[in-house]
């Protein structure tokens, strides 16, 4: 028979949906505890610089990464987000319910970018007060190529402008998303600038893109998509 103690901590981490029970929840899971050593580095190494920020710079990075939701026992206030309900449960803490509406949608155009050299170097540029990821990119290209980008057979990556940013108005955007699976996005984007393709989906230079049927570049995006 478990003892209370490991009794009470499954029933804690059901109710904080802790490790990966978000997922049973079809709550997609990007941070997580890397038991293993096996989880994408990028993305860990953005999870411990979110782990290491007071809360309202947290905002920006994980706006990059998505998140709309955000529940913590942190009370705390930030721009762009907003409280939706204090959530009591049965531990001597209160959880509390926000709402990020600078988060970055699932597809996105964004006709705003600059370069970085490193993934640090993004990351210091998605800490300016001013970033927001829903009109600005940083966009980093490797200075080596990867084994996989040597070999994988992708296309080639040209280094983008270091820094552009889109003047006047560039009238509106069409995106629609035609087809999504867990490995693979189909949607029919229309601008009138020129404008990258943003998704906040883990970078792996095994991905693949094609462009009206020609094969084209995918780049890393802000530190870790």
């Amino acid at each position: 028979v478990p003892s209370n103690s490991i009794a009470w901590g499954y029933a804690w981490n059901l109710e904080i949906l802790a490790d990966y029970i978000a997922a049973y929840y079809q709550i997609p899971v990007i941070f997580h505890d890397d038991f293993d050593k096996m989880a994408n580095f990028r993305v860990i190494n953005l999870q411990q610089t979110i782990d290491r920020l007071a809360w309202p710079q947290k905002i920006s990075l994980l706006s990059a990464a998505g998140v709309t939701v955000i529940l913590t026992d942190a009370d705390f206030a930030a721009a762009g987000v907003q409280t939706i309900a204090d959530a009591p449960n049965r531990s001597n803490l209160t959880f509390h319910l926000y709402r990020n509406d600078r988060a970055l949608a699932p597809v996105n155009l964004v006709t705003s970018w600059e370069n970085a050299a490193s993934e640090q170097d993004a990351m210091q540029a998605m800490l300016k007060p001013d970033y927001d990821p829903r009109t600005h990119v940083v966009i980093q290209t490797p200075r080596r190529a990867s084994f996989w980008e040597k070999f994988g057979g992708g296309a080639s990556v040209s280094a983008p402008p270091s820094f552009v940013k889109q003047g006047g108005s560039c009238g509106e955007s069409f995106i629609e998303t035609r087809l999504k699976t867990s490995s693979s996005l189909r949607v029919t984007v229309k601008s009138d600038c020129a404008a990258y393709l943003v998704l906040p989906q883990p970078f792996y230079p095994e991905w693949k893109a094609r462009v009206d049927g020609a094969a084209a570049p995918i780049m890393q995006a802000n530190a870790a998509f």
